[in-house]
């Protein structure tokens, strides 16, 4: 099993983290700005989210530690 995980994994390239660094990001923003953490429900219809823009997402206070919890 080792071998073929081995053969088939491979270290992410640069681009591959911008991408998933951003998606974290855009999570974290929006958990932020609808108060998911204190939600019951923590389900957004598309038509719900409002993005400020893309520079919003930068301001974001939230931390990858939080989004783990």
């Amino acid at each position: 099993g080792m071998l073929l995980q081995k053969l088939t994994t491979r270290e992410p390239d640069d681009q591959q983290l911008e991408v998933a660094l951003a998606s974290i990001k855009a999570a974290l923003f929006l958990e932020e700005k609808y108060k998911l953490k204190e939600a019951d429900k923590k389900l957004l219809k598309k038509e719900e989210v409002d993005l400020d823009g893309a520079a919003s997402i930068e301001t974001t206070n939230s931390s990858l530690k939080d989004f783990l919890e």
